[in-house]
């Protein structure tokens, strides 16, 4: 038993750094889209407030998000730690800041929302400024990005509030933004996953003590709360 935790603590430790080829060559020219947050983080929160509009639509439930193409820039190392998660992932890349994005074109998407209780949240709604007050959590499967809906003809109900999973998975639902050169290095960037994954057991562990003396803001990884990363 000592010794299986004793291994699986190693692994642990090994998985803190490593080289990143595949994700910097595969990040080259690429853009990804994510949900304009409607705030900055307060102090020490690791999620973004997300806001949208609610709309009705030949009876059907429809949302207007702000969306922003985001570019991808890798550092050649990343954070491999097995405590990642798809909604604040630990990564050494300095992810966008609210200011950042707020800065990028905006682009307006819509999506229908199946199954949306709206009868539910009549009476949390803040009359005056026409604003859900509850963090709604959608279902991906429940949502659908729309390119027909006739924002003139529905009818508009409101500002609603969602919950981050559901902003991130509205970007998701959206496809990437490549550049020809991007196209160009991908074959490279599945050769440097082969060099990325070795380098999480070899390079990584015999590196990390030095790197991390060197600079130890590499013990404290950043957490990208801007979105889902996508593993295409």
């Amino acid at each position: 038993m000592k010794h299986t935790i004793l291994i699986v603590l190693s692994a642990m430790l090994s998985s803190c750094i490593g080289t990143d080829i595949g994700g910097t060559l595969h990040d080259m020219g690429l853009s990804e889209p994510k949900t304009l947050p409607s705030g900055d983080v307060p102090e020490g929160d690791h999620f973004y407030p997300y806001t949208v509009e609610l709309y009705q639509w030949k009876g059907e439930f429809y949302v207007e998000a702000p969306i922003v193409y985001v570019p991808q820039q890798g550092i050649w190392i990343e954070c491999y730690c097995p405590l990642n998660n798809r909604h604040a992932m630990c990564t050494y890349r300095t992810p966008a800041t609210y200011t950042e994005m707020k800065a990028l074109p905006v682009q307006y998407h819509y999506f229908h929302i199946k199954n949306f209780k709206y009868n539910e949240l009549k009476s949390v709604r803040n009359a005056p400024h026409r604003e859900f007050q509850t963090q709604q959590w959608i279902a991906s499967r429940d949502i659908s990005h729309v390119k027909d809906f006739d924002k003139k003809q529905a009818k508009h109900l409101g500002k609603l509030k969602l919950d981050d999973r559901t902003a991130h998975e509205l970007a998701m639902k959206l496809p990437v933004q490549r550049t020809w050169y991007n196209h160009a290095l991908r074959p490279l960037a599945y050769v440097g996953r082969v060099i990325d994954t070795a380098s999480i057991f070899t390079i990584g562990t015999i590196t990390f003590p030095i790197i991390a003396g060197l600079n130890p803001e590499c013990l404290s990884p950043n957490h990208d709360i801007t979105g889902c990363h996508r593993s295409e």
